[in-house]
């Protein structure tokens, strides 16, 4: 599959395109049976979770990244986060840890649009630092 090609999206298609440029991928599956890919970028470890059609399991309808960490941070910081960032949205789940999460389309994607979506997500990550730094 080219990077321009506008057809349906596979799970594998996502990890191959990961490690292509130059990310650890490793394709697993839920309980559910639904998949996810363990992955990591800017030093953080993140899963990119993959939602398929349900007409046509194999087909890749969308993604979520999504971050995870325990980190000293208060509900004061992640809203300053939110309001100064457009893509990916902070919260503080039910035990307090900082969860950062950004939702992807890929119905009509293709690879070179994952890619761009994964730059994104580099750059996000890398700026997690900052909520330390969000008064």
């Amino acid at each position: 599959m080219s990077d321009d090609d506008p057809n349906p999206i596979s799970a594998e298609d996502l990890t191959f395109a990961l490690m292509d440029s130059g990310y650890r991928a490793e394709l697993e599956k839920l309980e559910d049976g639904r998949k996810y890919i363990l992955s990591s970028a800017s030093g953080w470890k993140f899963g990119l979770y993959l939602f398929e059609l349900d007409d046509t399991p194999d087909v890749v309808d969308s993604i979520m990244f999504s971050f995870i960490a325990s980190r000293d941070v208060t509900l004061d910081q992640v809203n300053t986060w939110n309001r100064e960032r457009r893509f990916g949205r902070a919260f503080l789940d039910e035990e307090g840890l900082l969860n950062v999460e950004w939702d992807c389309m890929m119905t009509h994607g293709n690879l070179a649009y994952f890619r761009e979506c994964v730059e994104v997500w580099d750059r996000l990550l890398g700026r997690i630092d900052e909520f330390e730094k969000v008064s």
